[in-house]
């Protein structure tokens, strides 16, 4: 299965990151195929490379915890494209309206890394 991880970058500082790459260590562990994003500066480019990413997806992994426009769109892209989501959000923080409304993403509220590490895999599989 090949699966496109994201979060946001730009306005969070990469705050969220860390939450990012522990998703792709466990999604790698269960032996699927992982997106590799590119540190590209060009708008032009990083448009391309992520959309052709998107179209070769099975299964988007998002962290939501922040909005994020560039995630956003990822998850509107998985919704046009016809796969699922799984959004990862922090306990406590607001995940937006729009984002709750996708029809074909489930949520993944977290406290901490174990609780990724538990519940992420069981979602995959489903």
């Amino acid at each position: 299965m090949k699966v496109y991880v994201t979060c946001a970058h730009t306005l969070s500082g990469g705050a969220y990151e860390p939450i990012a790459n522990l998703a792709t260590e466990l999604i790698k562990g269960m032996g699927h195929e992982v997106h590799e994003t590119q540190p590209l500066t060009d708008p032009n480019q990083v448009f391309e490379l992520d959309m052709d990413a998107l179209k070769n997806t099975d299964i988007l992994i998002a962290e939501v915890s922040e909005p994020s426009h560039g995630v956003g769109v990822e998850i509107a892209a998985s919704w046009f494209l016809k796969f699922p989501c799984i959004c990862l959000h922090k306990k406590g923080t607001t995940v937006l309206r729009f984002v709750r409304g996708f029809p074909n993403a489930k949520f993944l509220e977290y406290e901490n890394e174990e609780d990724i590490r538990t519940k992420l895999p069981e979602l995959v599989k489903e």
